[in-house]
């Protein structure tokens, strides 16, 4: 009986304990739900009118973005707009390339993939860089946040930006998003960059798509959701063009120039070859080559006479050399006279037997 009875102690006092232990976990569990939703009522009025930007294309690598802004905080969140808005190769820089840009097309809805940034002060060094671009305000139920490692990170230990740091407004402008009924106060202002009626072009051989550019791009997505993102970016980018320069440096070493990432960037570019005409790519030096002797294929009038065609010159044998990528090039050569075609193929026969 006195064994019983202290069994029945011991278990009355287990019990006991652990009810306190529950009570403790549930005072503990309630005060920090009590001080996240004081930090989210904090962080959410503290993006009340602030500036954000939707990047699409170059802004959505760090160091590009950085590059542009005096404020060092990497902080941004990977965010999906869904709307009248679809990314295309159409947006013609006046140094000489086509870039990425995004196009309203009405009555469409899309879903484009980038990164939302604060703009702080350096939203007229933004609008600078975006020459040829002109500022649109984008609905904020439009954009949803997308789940990312990278969401609201930055480095400030490393890069110095304590002091000013952009990553409490993230924290906000994330939590914002992310809450069943938005923002009830003056809302943030979201931007996407468009480009000018003037500057809607596709890539030509005069302006084609750069290497350079598409690593920035590419690099961006593998570091922002890794391949998945960097796929869904080929996939739902338009307008890729066999109009493609590869314009590193020494880009036949592309481990000395190139990005990090340059590796999977190629594989994943050839992956999707039918789309992205990622064959018909050239070094410089060809695709030099091939638009110095595009001119001297074209057919040429006779000053005396507006129907009278002159036979082209002979080609030499550097001609030769780039007629593969002048076929590659589908539509970057004009057909030439059918005497002049016959005095090619003969030129390229005598190749062959100089070879033999």
């Amino acid at each position: 009986m006195a064994a019983t009875a202290l069994q029945q102690r011991h278990a009355a006092y287990g019990t006991s304990f652990v009810g306190a232990l529950c009570c403790v976990a549930w005072l503990v569990w309630k005060h920090g739900l009590r001080r996240r939703k004081q930090a989210l009522a904090l962080s959410t009025s503290d993006i009340a009118g602030d500036d954000f930007v939707f990047g699409i294309g170059s802004l959505i690598e760090c160091q590009s973005r950085l590059s542009s802004m005096s404020n060092p905080c990497r902080a941004a969140v990977r965010v999906l707009y869904n709307g009248d808005i679809f990314r295309g190769w159409h947006f013609r820089s006046s140094t000489g390339f086509t870039a990425i840009a995004g196009r309203r097309l009405s009555g469409s809805t899309n879903a484009l993939s980038g990164v939302c940034f604060p703009a702080g002060t350096d939203m007229a060094s933004l609008d600078a860089r975006e020459r040829g671009y002109h500022r649109v305000l984008l609905q904020c139920e439009h954009i949803d946040l997308v789940d990312s490692d990278r969401n609201c990170e930055c480095d400030c230990a490393a890069s110095g930006c304590t002091s000013n740091c952009f990553r409490g407004k993230v924290v906000g402008f994330a939590a914002h998003l992310q809450r069943a009924e938005r923002f009830d106060a003056t809302p943030p202002r979201i931007w996407i960059y468009l480009p000018d009626a003037d500057s809607l072009q596709p890539a030509t051989a005069d302006f084609p798509i750069c290497q350079t550019y598409i690593d920035v791009v590419l690099h961006g997505c593998l570091a922002w959701g890794g391949e998945q993102m960097a796929r869904e970016y080929i996939l739902s980018t338009d307008g890729w063009s066999p109009f493609w320069l590869n314009d590193a440096p020494q880009s036949r070493r592309p481990w000395l120039h190139r990005k990090p990432t340059w590796r999977k960037i190629d594989e994943l570019l050839q992956a999707f070859t039918p789309l992205t005409h990622f064959d018909q790519r050239c070094h410089s030096e060809e695709y030099a080559a091939v638009a110095r002797e595009r001119q001297s294929l074209l057919i040429r009038k006779n000053h005396r006479s507006n129907s009278f065609t002159t036979r082209p010159r002979r080609p030499s044998m550097d001609t030769i050399a780039v007629l593969p990528a002048l076929e590659r090039l589908n539509g970057f050569v004009e057909p030439v006279s059918p005497r002049g075609q016959r005095r090619l193929n003969r030129a390229a026969s005598d190749k062959f037997t100089m070879k033999m």
